[in-house]
Parts: structure tokens; sequence; C-alpha cells
């Protein structure tokens, strides 16, 4: 935080609640007097005592190294404190609605091991998400490249088309995180011109049109209002890495390299 920085709330997110990255900045943004917030899943961490205010994510122990858990909990705490402040167009209805939906989406799992036996010689992946679930696309990146090896790289489906996508032929495969919303036109086009290279695209979305326009298909459940998506539309891709880091025989709870608390300066 640059001295004189004006900082109506700095919110930092930790799993461990031990990142010393984020930590420095939780305490250089109390020091200049900016209310801070803590989202983290161990309630006596670093950050918890350095923060003015705590939301536990309350996922229970993390035993992997990979979380998966503890990253839908913040996502939901971060949608319960947008509703809380009061965001246009946020109701708590959608919030309570949404184990009902992240339990459709882990009926998703037989259909993710299918098409993760088909991706077991993949080397490259391509993941696009846009609006809410742009942070989709870079999850799901990660959980590919930590636990099953496979180069994975995040675009938005916009940007992805403004050049790289002259990069993808038949070696490539493209997951496309594409719930319903303002932006679906242009996510079926994404999936159109990509199909068109060659490539071969897992839609994970809601939209029969969507669903209908790429190759493979992990269906999620209908009726979620967009802003809340990305709590259920991550479920089918984490049960793809899944499954695919045992279709490969690995370790799914011991990435190589990896471990529990990355200390990052």
């Amino acid at each position: 935080c640059p001295p004189r920085l004006r900082i109506t709330l700095c919110i930092g997110i930790s799993q461990s609640g031990e990142s010393i990255d984020i930590l420095a900045v939780l305490e250089e943004a109390r020091r200049q007097g900016a209310p801070t917030l803590a989202l983290v899943n161990v309630e006596g961490s670093s950050m918890a005592r350095a923060a003015e205010h705590v939301i536990p994510l309350h996922a229970g122990p993390e035993k992997a190294v990979a979380a998966t858990k503890s990253y839908t909990t913040s996502l939901g705490a971060l949608a319960m404190l947008a509703v809380a402040m009061g965001g246009e167009g946020l109701l708590e209805a959608d919030l309570r609605a949404m184990p009902t939906h992240v339990d459709a989406a882990l009926k998703t799992d037989a259909a993710a091991g299918d098409i993760a036996r088909g991706l077991r010689e993949i080397d490259d992946v391509v993941v696009v998400g846009r609006g809410f679930n742009y942070c989709s696309a870079y999850e799901l990146s990660i959980k590919l490249k930590e636990l099953t090896y496979t180069h994975a790289e995040p675009y938005s489906s916009a940007d992805f088309l403004h050049g790289p996508i002259a990069i993808v032929d038949e070696r490539y495969r493209i997951i496309a995180i594409a719930p319903s919303g303002p932006l679906q036109a242009n996510q079926i086009e994404f999936i159109q011109r990509a199909a068109a290279r060659g490539g071969r695209v897992i839609a994970i979305s809601d939209s029969e049109a969507v669903l209908a326009a790429a190759s493979e298909r992990l269906s999620l459940p209908a009726g979620m209002p967009e802003w809340v998506s990305p709590i259920a539309a991550i479920v089918p891709g984490q049960l793809l890495a899944l499954r695919l880091t045992e279709a490969r025989g690995h370790n799914v709870d011991a990435p190589r390299g990896l471990t529990k608390v990355t200390k990052t300066l």
C-alpha cells in the first residue's frame, strides 16, 4: 500500500491465514488507518490476528494440498458480505438456494470421469470464462496444473479471440465455463470459432445452446443467478481435475513439489 493511498476496505483471503504477502498488505493497510477484513479458515492464524475484522470460513480441516472447499467457502463468504452491504439486486434467497445447486453440480462426477479418460494424453488445455466466472477459469486452470500436471492457461473468452486463438488446433482442449447470463451469445461464438479450428470444447453450462455447441458437456443446474453461479460452476471442473489426476495415476492429495502453506514474499 503506497503512502497516502486512501483505502475504503482491505480484504485478505487465505485458507491458512499464513500467506506472508497478504499478511503484509493487511498490516500496512491497518497502519494507514484503513478498515481490514480477513477471510480465513484458521481462526487463530496470523492474518486473523492482524485484521480488524475476521470472517471464519468454517471449511473444516484442509487435509489435501490443493484447496477446494476453502475456495468455495471463500466465494460464499464474499457473496454473503456483498448481500449484507446492500449490493443492488443481490438477494439472500439466491444464496440460500446454492446448497441445492452445488448438490446438483456434484452429480456430474460420472460424466467428468468419462471426459477425463479422453484427456489422459492431452498436454495443452485452455480454460475460458467471462464476467463472474472469469475467476472460475483461473481456479480450474490451477487445479489442472497442480494436480494433473497439464499445461492449462486461463483466459477471458473475449481476450482469447483477440489473438491467442491462433494456437488452437486438434491438439488442444478448451474448457468453457459458461453459465447463462448476458454474455451467453459471446460464449457460443467463442465455442464455434474454437471448434472450427479443430479444438474440442468441453462446456460447463446450464444453457442448452452452449452445451449443444460443444463437443463434450458437463451440465449445471438451471435457475442460478449469474452473480452466485461461480459457487456451483467450478464444481464440475474440480471433479474433472480429480478424475484426470486419478486417470493419470497421480496422488490427488499430495501433488509433487507443493506444500500445504506456501509462504511468498
